[in-house]
């Protein structure tokens, strides 16, 4: 079968490569399926490309691989799905070929992005497994309409069958050659992404990350991360890899072995990867040095512990400080993310958070303000009896909670003046990028 596999991500922030969309390229030329990837994230027009892509190969299936339906960032948001829903008609326009989807995204609102885009079909799920499945029953000519994660419309009824959320343990990503690595890194932050596990089990107020990942850790073999990585470093020349996780020190004893092990294979690759705020220690931190990680994310929400006992309620505020002297200690440059305004935050905490962050040196702060609302989320339970969303409410498209004690033109006035205070953070970013670029080239 002639397959025309898409990635229609547009969003730069990170330039995010699809490993997920070559996972299951691969496995559906693995099946015997002329696969052609059409990756639209660098290109100068997107509907000229897919266009020309349609012409040339003429698919017997198109599929789309949808990343994310928004950005999540209230102050300045961004919808993919509405130029994915232009790329769609324009297969519907130029080609008689069914439009599945997939993707994490799709995962989360599969009837919702199905209707979006007016696609066929649209499967949920980590499972490539299922995706070969019901593309060979496609092929044979019977749409399956038992497989895992279907979404669709057969035979007059409407499916919608649960997803299978397995993770990557026995998977080997591959298909590199169909990314141009070097834009992504020119244009992005990284060449590529290599998961080392899934999942995850804290159960944050705000995140939904169970119903794309699910619950539980799935933890990779260590030996074939190290393959994969050897493979983009040795046969695809790159030199910079973000490692694909919830935090690469939850389980702890599984982020250092990781970490042994890329050390131990000297590989000439610059990683990055986030940190969760918990279990952590000095080990860690070093062997994140040998490892050559030259900079890691801690990815929390805020520093004022009444907020995180409600919202994240397995760290506190010392834990971060904890990690950063670690990693400071052990000369790994790195950022600290804080999304203010979750359930219980107040202004005078996030002014006191803010002037921690600064005082544990990080490459830069990066802060935002207002948590997107999702379903099946404790914090979506506070919006709806606050008000401030509707009971019937999905969460398809994007509503945002603040704290009603951080009313956002007060919130944003303290980011403001908090910046003001403390102009030499850039400064710090600076030399982090300087640094950086070295290290892409002289590591």
């Amino acid at each position: 079968m002639r397959i025309l596999m898409v990635y229609p991500n547009r969003n730069r922030y990170l330039c995010p490569a699809p490993v997920g969309a070559l996972l299951v390229t691969e496995r559906l030329r693995h099946d015997g399926h002329d696969v052609r990837f059409l990756d639209l994230m660098h290109v100068r027009d997107p509907q000229v490309s897919l266009r020309a892509a349609l012409a040339e190969h003429r698919p017997e299936l198109i599929g789309f691989s949808i990343r994310n339906v928004d950005n999540q960032t209230m102050g300045d948001l961004d919808r993919p799905l509405d130029e994915a829903a232009e790329l769609a008609a324009l297969v519907k326009r130029e080609s008689a070929a069914p439009l599945l989807l997939g993707g994490t995204a799709v995962t989360t609102f599969p009837a919702q992005i199905r209707a979006k885009l007016g696609a066929d079909y649209a499967m949920a799920g980590d499972d490539a497994d299922a995706v070969a499945r019901f593309v060979a029953s496609l092929a044979n000519g019977s749409p399956d309409p038992e497989a895992p994660g279907l979404t669709a419309r057969l035979d007059a009824r409407t499916i919608q069958n649960p997803p299978s959320i397995r993770g990557y343990q026995k998977q080997r990503f591959t298909g590199y050659a169909d990314l141009d690595l070097k834009t992504y890194r020119k244009r992005g932050y990284y060449d590529c992404g290599v998961v080392t596990h899934s999942g995850c089990p804290l159960g944050c107020s705000f995140c939904d990350a169970h119903r794309t990942f699910g619950r539980e850790y799935v933890l990779r073999d260590p030996q074939t991360v190290i393959e994969e990585l050897t493979e983009l470093s040795r046969l695809r020349g790159a030199r910079s890899v973000w490692l694909i996780n919830s935090g690469i020190n939850r389980p702890l004893a599984y982020g250092k072995e990781i970490l042994a092990r890329i050390a131990e294979a000297r590989l000439k690759l610059v990683l990055s990867c986030i940190v969760e705020p918990g279990e952590f220690d000095a080990e860690l931190a070093r062997l994140l040095r040998r490892a050559g990680c030259t900079s890691a994310m801690i990815f929390g929400s805020t520093l004022s512990d009444p907020v995180l006992e409600r919202n994240q309620p397995f760290y506190r505020a010392k834990d971060v400080v904890e990690i950063a002297t670690h990693l400071r200690d052990a000369k790994v440059p790195y950022f600290l993310g804080q999304m203010y305004g979750a359930p219980g935050e107040t202004i005078a905490g996030v002014r006191a958070s803010l002037e921690l962050a600064y005082r544990l040196k990080p490459a830069m702060i990066i802060t935002g303000f207002g948590l997107r609302v999702q379903w099946d989320t404790p914090l979506r339970e506070v919006a709806v009896r606050e008000g401030v969303i509707a009971a019937d409410d999905d969460c398809f498209v994007a509503r945002f909670y603040t704290s009603p004690e951080t009313p956002p033109a007060e919130a944003q006035a303290c980011l403001k003046a908090f910046r003001r205070r403390h102009p030499w953070q850039m400064a710090r970013f600076a030399a982090f990028i300087g640094q950086s670029i070295a290290d892409q080239f002289f590591r």
